[in-house]
């Protein structure tokens, strides 16, 4: 019996030096990503559910302009929120204190648009139950 009862508390502590290995290998997660989370253009967290329309590239005298667009059945403020709490870097502009657009580092940029607002097009529209559209774009 005795033997039992050590063998259970050697193999607790075991367990909890595990965990605590791992919390302090990995941290406590706050303002971090999953290392396998998607991300849109390497910096935006790719929003959860949301489907690939289309994408196009455009070219202009001084620029060129790679974009895709998503789309998802959540409404723009929950999707709006969500780019709030996990910006994964970027710079989030507010207009009228609504996110609507998150600036990577470089020349990415997010938008986000309810899908009866103006947003670019690339002839495949978002069905019938979406509600928001999200323009991913890089330029050169």
């Amino acid at each position: 019996m005795h033997g039992r009862r050590r063998k259970r508390i050697v193999t607790r502590a075991r367990i909890a030096g595990l965990v605590l290995g791992t919390f302090c290998l990995f941290g406590t997660g706050a303002a971090r990503t999953a290392p396998n989370e998607e991300r849109w253009l390497s910096v935006f967290p790719a929003y959860p559910g949301a489907r690939r329309l289309c994408n196009q590239h455009v070219s202009g005298n001084t620029a060129h302009i790679n974009w895709t667009l998503y789309a998802t059945s959540d409404g723009p403020e929950r999707v709006r929120t969500f780019y709030e709490k996990n910006p994964g870097g970027a710079e989030v502009e507010k207009v009228d204190g609504k996110v609507v657009r998150l600036r990577g580092p470089g020349k990415e940029l997010l938008s986000i648009h309810g899908v009866d607002e103006s947003y670019p097009s690339c002839g495949t529209a978002p069905s019938a139950k979406d509600r928001t559209a999200i323009v991913v774009s890089t330029s050169t």
